[in-house]
């Protein structure tokens, strides 16, 4: 990342505004520098929502499958399976239907 240092803050008599003046020279930095790090359990992290089953999914939770034959269908989460990894998620078929337009696509994905 490049940046110019802050040379100064000068008034405009006309304008009646202060402004600041930059050095013409660039400075490289590192971009790390620069951002601030998120806190390790921040809620967007990656890891804590997905570092093990028992903590990234619970029963009655609402759910968005992603699967092939069902990609984006909503439905709730009914028993999780630890030893298989499974979990089982109910669809409420009505619902589900009456969100997509197509009539063929529903009757494919969700009969």
């Amino acid at each position: 990342m490049t940046v110019n240092k802050l040379q100064g803050v000068d008034f405009d008599h006309n304008n009646c505004q202060f402004f600041k003046t930059y050095e013409e020279d660039t400075l490289r930095i590192p971009l790390n520098m620069v951002v601030k790090r998120r806190d390790v359990n921040h809620y967007l992290n990656v890891n804590p929502r997905t570092s093990t089953l028992d903590q990234s999914i619970k029963k009655r939770q609402q759910s968005i499958c992603l699967n092939m034959k069902l990609f984006g269908v909503m439905g709730v989460v009914d028993k999780i399976d630890k030893k298989k990894w499974e979990v089982k998620v109910n669809f409420d078929r009505e619902a589900e239907e009456n969100k997509l337009h197509d009539p063929f696509v529903a009757q494919n994905l969700l009969h």
